[in-house]
């Protein structure tokens, strides 16, 4: 379950003039560490907590490597990664002139996995459960269970959690 806040732009709308408000997602508690995501691997796969761990640490060292020998990282059922510099106002006039001390920041560029539903012919991100729902930070007071996860060949992701009251709504998977 996703949470959000009330929020009014700081801009007004062109049409009317107004500040319009608009839902925001907001982050409901911590960030899931390595450690939290290689226990649920583990219990998911069989493997030790230990070793998937190692493997998820040694993730970042050999992307770091990939993606600084200018190729994309594609992590099936997750996505794209590569890199993307940027030099912006840096610009010369000849084409002869580019250098690559231009360049005056790098990012990392990420791109979701979809998959595209043969029959509906529906685009589906592999990273968001069907029927995603979303329910108004603090509205409701109780703390919101942990979300389980199904492997997908046993039907997808899923989430389950305590939800009595306030503002919910949800979305289907196809975006």
């Amino acid at each position: 379950m996703l949470f959000f806040k009330r929020r009014q732009s700081s801009i007004a709308d062109k049409a009317s003039g107004k500040k319009l408000w608009y839902p925001q997602t907001v982050i409901n508690g911590s960030t899931a560490s390595t450690l939290l995501i290689a226990e649920q691997i583990s219990e998911l796969s069989g493997a030790s907590r230990g070793d998937v761990f190692g493997v998820l640490r040694d993730l970042g060292v050999v992307m770091r490597q990939e993606l600084a020998s200018g190729k994309r990282v594609k992590l099936d059922g997750v996505g794209t990664f590569r890199l993307i510099a940027n030099a912006s106002g840096n610009g010369v006039e000849k084409k002869e002139d580019v250098k690559s001390s231009q360049f005056n920041s790098v990012r990392v560029h990420f791109v979701a996995e979809y998959r595209r539903n043969t029959v509906t012919r529906e685009r589906d991100c592999t990273l968001i459960v069907p029927d995603l729902k979303f329910s108004e930070y603090g509205v409701d007071k109780t703390k919101p269970a942990t979300p389980s996860v199904t492997p997908p060949e046993q039907g997808g992701g899923g989430t389950s959690g305590g939800h009595s009251s306030g503002a919910e709504g949800s979305i289907g998977g196809g975006l």
